[in-house]
């Protein structure tokens, strides 16, 4: 009956050029559009083709599709919080206007807002019905985040769970599934040539490899500021 009567919604964005015309783009597309009262809007076309990152050493160009989707876990909720915060800051006043098309700063103060007004509490909501959830997502991102690095494994993961005085009792692996599967972080596999990352809203078969390392969401790397050794946007995706 499962199978016969459920809905499949796939909101994962092709690769190369074709994401621009993804189901999840074309979601929100139509809503602006409704919004704004006419037939049609791409909203990219409102935006920069690159986003300027890194203000330290050698800023990198990055393809704003590609920035965008890497705040987000790839469901509709993520960006259209994403858009909705760039667009409080367009409205805002604060930076100067520059014509149709969106500033690189009002882009990226927009997603910072993104990141530490609704990520972060988005994360700890994905604890909710599990035993003890409040609690454990309190103590699971205080860890995190007490790392203060880009990358981790499950050693420091568990030590940094004593430093912030969590319950005796919670299993840090438990943890690490919990973040996992809410999309806070991920596998990280350096590899001889390329590394990559795997994400489980990038490919929802995946499992958790609890003894690499792993790589915290963009988003709270942004939220928390954090700095350290880490992947950098040259490494692959590979499973999105």
């Amino acid at each position: 009956m499962r199978d016969d009567l459920s809905l499949d919604l796939d909101w994962r964005i092709m690769s190369g050029p074709g994401g621009v015309n993804a189901p999840l783009i074309q979601l929100v597309n139509r809503k602006a559009a409704l919004a704004a009262g006419v037939d049609a809007i791409h909203i990219l076309d409102y935006f920069p083709s690159h986003i300027l990152v890194g203000r330290r050493g050698r800023p990198k160009r990055i393809p704003t599709l590609q920035y965008l989707l890497n705040m987000t876990r790839h469901t509709p909720r993520d960006l259209l919080r994403l858009f909705e915060e760039i667009r409080k800051v367009q409205d805002s006043g604060v930076y100067a206007s520059s014509g149709v098309v969106l500033s690189d700063e009002v882009v990226r103060e927009g997603v910072l807002q993104y990141a530490t007004k609704y990520f972060v509490g988005a994360i700890s909501n994905e604890f909710a019905g599990y035993e003890g959830g409040p609690a454990s997502a309190s103590a699971a991102l205080s860890a995190l985040k007490a790392i203060n690095r880009r990358t981790f494994d499950a050693e420091e993961f568990s030590s940094a769970l004593e430093s912030v005085d969590a319950p005796e009792d919670v299993d840090y692996r438990r943890l690490l599934k919990l973040l996992f599967f809410a999309g806070a972080i991920g596998n990280y596999v350096a590899g001889r040539d390329q590394s990559y990352m795997q994400f489980y809203h990038r490919r929802d078969d995946s499992e958790i490899y609890l003894r690499g390392s792993f790589v915290l969401h963009h988003a709270l790397i942004h939220a928390w500021g954090l700095g350290g050794a880490g992947p950098s946007s040259n490494d692959a995706n590979r499973d999105g």
